[in-house]
């Protein structure tokens, strides 16, 4: 018995498989099917899902993701922008602020983890 929901677009093609639940958010639907969970981004029509513990889109548009305690950030299309490294990560509007652990006295923001990392993340990092 193959109960549960799919998405299909406009031209009939399925784009998000059989699902236990599918919600409609602001550019993107959210999908899940027993612990997992994952998105369908609409304006670059590609899903991010896999073996996390945690996926959420974060405010700037990417995709926060935890697995095993450890927090990192992917784009729209599934590219990791910021590797899942990190025990805390922010974003404050502007830029992703990083530390490895929590006695890490001065969290990093992306530039004092490196200029040319915080060049990759923003040439790498979908607007949403």
């Amino acid at each position: 018995d193959a109960s549960g929901v799919r998405l299909i677009d406009t031209t009939g093609k399925e784009v998000i498989p059989l699902q236990d639940k599918i919600a409609a958010k602001e550019n993107y639907f959210e999908f899940s099917k027993g612990k997992s969970t994952g998105f369908y981004f609409i304006k670059t029509q590609t899903a991010v899902s896999g073996d996390y513990d945690t996926l959420e889109v974060d405010k700037a548009g990417n995709v926060l993701f935890l697995k095993n305690g450890l927090a990192g950030i992917m784009n729209t299309k599934g590219t990791v922008i910021i590797p899942g490294e990190y025990s805390y990560l922010v974003f404050d509007g502007e830029n992703y602020n990083a530390a490895k652990n929590k006695n890490d006295k001065s969290a990093k923001t992306a530039k004092q983890i490196g200029l040319w990392l915080m060049h990759r993340f923003l040439t790498r990092m979908e607007k949403p």
